[in-house]
């Protein structure tokens, strides 16, 4: 079964600059998307691309022995979480965090760095240097995301 998608696009008013694709492999640690327990205000989706396969596997190991959780004690929706398989700029990994509106956003980060649990994992000297770039980008939910 194949699937086709065909836009019809006047050369002056393209509805986009570009197209992205990536295939993530979920995280153990999160397996399956979950939806937020509310609709969100604010989505937050993260990226992080470190410099070769084994740090980017050690950043997942990460998430995967504790950061997810510390996510949720710090008052975020943990939306998903997954290692790139294919697209641009590999290794690299993506997550999404759901919150209120941008200052519980602001709040839940200022919880989340300020958790012992993070503080003890951070510096921990086998998850040094697993991240090379941080990309962020802000979205808000349409009326008809299931987000």
């Amino acid at each position: 079964m194949s699937a086709f998608l065909l836009l019809r696009v006047h050369h002056d008013e393209p509805c986009f600059a570009s197209i992205d694709s990536q295939l993530l492999l979920a995280f153990a640690g999160m397996p399956k998307l979950q939806l937020p327990k509310q609709p969100s205000g604010v989505l937050e989706l993260r990226t992080y691309h470190s410099h070769s396969e084994s740090k980017a596997r050690r950043k997942i190991e990460m998430f995967n022995d504790g950061e997810i959780t510390v996510f949720q004690k710090s008052g975020f929706d943990t939306v998903l979480f997954g290692e790139s398989l294919y697209g641009p700029g590999l290794p690299h990994l993506t997550y999404l965090l759901a919150a209120d509106d941008m200052e519980s956003n602001k709040a839940n980060w200022n919880t989340f760095i300020n958790h012992p649990e993070w503080k003890a994992m951070k510096d921990l000297p086998k998850y040094a240097d697993t991240v090379t770039n941080i990309e962020k980008v802000y979205l808000a939910p349409t009326a008809f995301s299931e987000v």
